[in-house]
């Protein structure tokens, strides 16, 4: 069974998700409820504020090493890791 853990920086949900409806974009905000809906439903595991410091390599497979506003955290296994950064304009 695959996991989708959505691994972000910041907290701020609502830059997160775009602005729904009332987006500038349509389509950027048609997406973001659609994610979120599949945060909501579980499908998609969110967590937030999280900055990496650290990929590791584990028995099972690949960590992410980061700090949390809760201290160090290591969230793993993993068995692949993809990367996308984006700005949203505000």
């Amino acid at each position: 069974m695959t996991t989708i853990n959505w691994v972000v920086r910041g907290t701020n949900l609502i830059r997160v998700y775009g602005g729904g409806l009332a987006d500038q974009l349509p389509a950027r905000g048609e997406l973001g409820a659609e994610v979120k809906a599949l945060v909501d439903a579980g499908v998609i595991r969110l967590v937030i504020g999280f900055s990496i410091t650290a990929v590791r390599k584990t028995v099972e497979g690949i960590g992410l090493q980061g700090d949390t506003i809760d201290g160090p955290r290591l969230l793993a296994p993993a068995d692949r890791i993809v990367v996308a950064t984006a700005s949203v304009p505000t």
